[in-house]
């Protein structure tokens, strides 16, 4: 998944940034129901498309370790839909990157 940081807005990046730090902060804590309030996010742009981003968590089961999904629809006329599953190590190399980010955008 490309997300274009130069085009995000401001909102849905700080939207995301709170997500995915209090994801790793909470991931023990976490429930499949957590994001629901959340709703979806506009902003962000893949591959070029305006999105619409909704996160939620995908509880752990006997098969497979609890996950945090980013599902992303954009198009206008032929709606396109992106779907990232995340582990936890993963969620904090995302928030690592977030934070390396930031300080590239305030240089």
């Amino acid at each position: 998944m490309y997300l274009d940081v130069k085009q995000v807005g401001v909102v849905a990046r700080q939207k995301l940034k709170q997500t995915l730090v209090r994801t790793r902060d909470q991931w023990e804590t976490l429930s499949p129901t957590e994001f629901n309030e959340t709703g979806e996010v506009r902003g962000y742009r893949v591959a070029n498309i305006r999105s619409t981003m909704r996160v939620s968590i995908q509880g752990e089961t006997e098969l497979d370790k609890k996950r945090l999904d980013f599902s992303l629809t954009g198009g206008d006329n032929n709606p396109k839909r992106v779907f990232v599953s995340v582990p936890y190590d993963q969620v904090v190399t995302l928030v690592e990157q977030l934070y390396k980010v930031d300080e590239l955008l305030r240089q």
